[in-house]
């Protein structure tokens, strides 16, 4: 089968996780079917050395409507792709090959940007609608985006398997100590501090995790070891989002008791910790990659049957 695959995200924080580790793993295990990367050449650098049955079918950088949704379907159907997989819901609309969709959340659909209107809501809601709709099949990155896709776009059940996702194959757990210091050095941070990673959304609760830090900060103040304790947000600009510049000049009590108690026990903060990287070991992108593939196998069979029928029937 000749698949192609939209990496024109893989740049992008989240969804270019996604993309990153599960090319890097189908590059490992799948040396018989035929890959085309869709994307900048920026994006395919981003992949490192790949194996000969994977190769860029070239895309800018720059993003249209037009491009998106006719010149792309046309590129493909150019190069005689058998199928497409879009690793998140923003897929073409118009003349592509069946598609597999992975769709890792309904968070655009639930909790919409704070500026948007009614109307641009309900179109995101009917785009989605669609694009899973048109979809041979859905992956969905866990069991709550399943039932998602089901409640809220009316998804047959039948339609959607669940792969879990993984440990990013990048972060490691076995860092020097020297490693360690030179991040340290690299981003000027001298004391004890909280680190937020993630994309900034109002359901991400990042506004209960300011206050509750502004109270453990006023506990801390004659704690030797975490008077100078600092949060430090990552992933987004935080001066974009006017509702927490107001959490943070409001700082609000709220309960800091969980996050006190982490620090102070150092016994239950290593618990915690083994218990992530046990739960971390349950999932591999090797195996996230092995489900795709059969998914690949179970769409280009059931393509091939329906042909085959109609075959029959003249």
């Amino acid at each position: 089968m000749r698949i192609a695959i939209d990496i024109r995200k893989i740049n992008q924080f989240g969804v270019g996780t996604y993309i990153w580790n599960l090319v890097r793993n189908l590059a490992a295990i799948d040396s018989t079917n035929e890959y085309l990367l869709l994307g900048s050449q920026r994006n395919f650098h981003e992949l490192g050395p790949l194996p000969v049955n994977f190769r860029q079918l070239y895309q800018p950088e720059e993003e249209t409507l037009w491009r998106h949704h006719i010149t792309v379907p046309f590129a493909l159907r150019r190069q005689n792709v058998d199928l497409l997989h879009v690793p998140h819901h923003e897929a073409p609309l118009f003349n592509a090959p069946k598609m597999v969709v992975t769709i890792h959340d309904c968070v655009h659909l639930l909790f919409p940007h704070e500026d948007s209107t009614k109307l641009r809501n309900y179109r995101t809601y009917l785009y989605t609608k669609r694009v899973v709709e048109r979809a041979k099949h859905v992956l969905a990155v866990s069991n709550s985006t399943k039932e998602d896709l089901i409640n809220i776009l009316a998804l047959p059940e039948s339609k959607i398997s669940v792969v879990h996702n993984a440990l990013d194959e990048r972060f490691a757990f076995s860092h020097t100590p020297d490693e360690r210091q030179h991040v340290l050095e690299r981003y000027q941070l001298k004391d004890p501090f909280v680190l937020y990673s993630g994309r900034i959304r109002p359901h991400k609760n990042l506004h209960r995790l300011i206050e509750a830090f502004a109270v453990l900060k006023s506990e801390l103040t004659d704690d030797d070891r975490y008077k100078n304790l600092k949060l430090i947000i990552i992933g987004d600009e935080l001066s974009r989002h006017q509702y927490l510049r107001l959490t943070v000049i409001r700082s609000g009590a709220q309960q800091a008791r969980g996050m006190r108690l982490l620090l102070s026990d150092d016994v239950l903060r290593q618990k915690m910790i083994q218990k992530g990287i046990e739960q971390v070991a349950k999932f591999s992108w090797k195996t996230a990659a092995q489900k795709v593939v059969e998914t690949y196998q179970m769409v280009g069979a059931g393509e091939r049957r329906v042909a085959a029928h109609a075959g029959t029937i003249k």
